[in-house]
């Protein structure tokens, strides 16, 4: 067993026992905290970083006596909701729910029918589908992108940058996250005096490594000379590491000056990798231990009919139904202290 698995283990459990103290081990809901049955997480679809949160849901389920299961809706969010109709249909508590798409969460809560909904990572577009009985936990995905920016101006002014010409690496057109992250950084460079020459069109790369690598690729062998690139934006790691890829390749046909800057969002294994070895210069950590804590014990909460937030100390801000999990920068200076965890 990992050093992290241990530790999450032995965090969410400081949880479970302040509900057995609390309820002498019965409960209000579906049976004693050994045996709370099953919870299911409905995931959008597979990528580096949810299947990092998936792992830490499973690791917290089962430390507050849960089975778990999960259900992958391959990024077709009708699909979801016919899965979510079908589960409400069986003996089972709060549903875990990673949106496909954001603004269809009112359809999702009303496949559920009376299933108690915990919106996890992926934020519902409108806040009033959120209730007592339908909350969200996730990360301000705006502040990811400021802290993109204050490390990249930082590093900017030190070397007597003004024009940035860079390259912005944009996610699935359908999830509001990828545009605010993007937004975020660019508005902190434009208010630190920075002038950012953009040498393409956004470049829609579905937050996937592979789709990232290609799109490069395809932009080289076009024309784009990797040479001027100062800085390549991000909105998430997976594209990140894609474009290093692509960018290697570059360099093994002989060409110089190919080290643009290069930052990301989650903190994902390779990605911390990557800034420890100076080929990102950071990354802004997405807390998935953190979330998925706080999504189960919010679900065990609704289960059992308590509030939803009765002893959740994990995040970091509760706003009216909503749990706000905090970025971090990750940077060479500190990602030791996040790679010791991974």
């Amino acid at each position: 067993m990992t050093k992290k698995r241990i530790t999450a283990i032995l965090a969410v459990g400081v949880f479970c026992l302040g509900l057995v103290s609390a309820c002498g081990m019965q409960s209000s809901g579906s049976g004693t905290m050994e045996d709370n049955g099953p919870i299911t997480l409905f995931l959008s679809e597979q990528d580096d970083y949810l299947t990092h949160l998936q792992e830490e849901c499973e690791i917290a389920a089962e430390a507050n006596g849960y089975q778990f299961k999960v259900t992958n809706a391959k990024g077709d969010q009708d699909k979801q909701i016919s899965q979510i109709k079908k589960a409400s249909k069986k003996g089972e508590g709060a549903f875990l729910v990673n949106l496909v798409d954001p603004s269809r969460a009112a359809e999702v809560i009303e496949a559920a029918g009376n299933r108690d909904i915990v919106f996890l990572n992926r934020e519902p577009t409108d806040h009033t589908v959120l209730d007592e009985t339908h909350i969200y936990v996730g990360s301000e995905e705006e502040k990811a992108g400021e802290l993109q920016g204050q490390v990249l101006a930082e590093y900017c002014q030190s070397a007597g940058m003004k024009e940035i010409r860079y390259l912005l690496l944009t996610g699935p057109e359908s999830l509001p996250s990828s545009q605010q992250r993007a937004d975020a950084v660019l508005e902190v460079m434009d208010e630190t005096g920075f002038t950012m020459q953009p040498l393409t069109q956004p470049l829609m790369c579905d937050y996937d490594r592979e789709t990232a690598k290609k799109v490069l690729t395809e932009q080289f062998a076009n024309g784009l000379d990797a040479g001027e690139i100062d800085c390549i934006i991000s909105t998430d790691d997976a594209m990140a590491l894609g474009a290093i890829e692509a960018l290697n390749a570059e360099k093994d046909k002989g060409l110089t000056a190919v080290d643009p800057i290069i930052i990301g969002v989650d903190g994902v294994a390779d990605a911390l990798q990557a800034v420890q070895d100076g080929t990102m210069m950071m990354t802004a950590y997405q807390d998935a231990t953190r979330q998925a804590q706080t999504a189960i014990q919010a679900a065990n909460n609704l289960n059992h009919g308590y509030e939803y937030s009765r002893g959740i100390t994990v995040a970091d801000r509760v706003d009216d139904n909503i749990f706000w999990i905090s970025f971090q920068s990750v940077t060479r200076d500190n990602v030791g202290d996040f790679l010791s965890v991974e």
